[in-house]
């Protein structure tokens, strides 16, 4: 849950900037681009001291389901950064991707059940 979303309509919009709690500061993030339209956003995540990373998400309808094309692009700022960029093996990504699907897909069942 972000700390504080900075928002003209309160949303994910493009500029939009908001702040999630990390470690070892805070992660500011800001969405550079945000098509709807085209179930794409693109967003800039930087962790002081540790990265900035460039996130793509691109959305794809599939047989009722709906697929995720999801790219993270870490560039080191610090010493800490460094091990971290090197830690960010594949298979420690598709570890973290197999998490985030799972808190993902709990998220929006329960979100669905409070919208009926």
């Amino acid at each position: 849950m972000p700390e504080l979303v900075i928002s003209s309509s309160g949303v994910a919009e493009r500029d939009c900037v908001f702040i999630t709690a990390d470690e070892p500061a805070n992660a500011i993030w800001y969405i550079t681009r945000h098509e709807p339209e085209k179930w794409f956003v693109e967003m800039l995540k930087v962790v002081p001291g540790l990265t900035a990373c460039r996130l793509q998400i691109q959305l794809s309808p599939n047989e009722g389901e709906c697929f995720a094309d999801v790219t993270y692009r870490h560039t080191s700022i610090g010493p800490a950064g460094d091990k971290f960029v090197a830690e960010f093996t594949s298979e420690y990504y598709e570890k973290f991707m197999q998490v985030w699907e799972k808190l993902l897909n709990e998220f929006l069942k329960r979100d669905l059940r409070l919208t009926k």
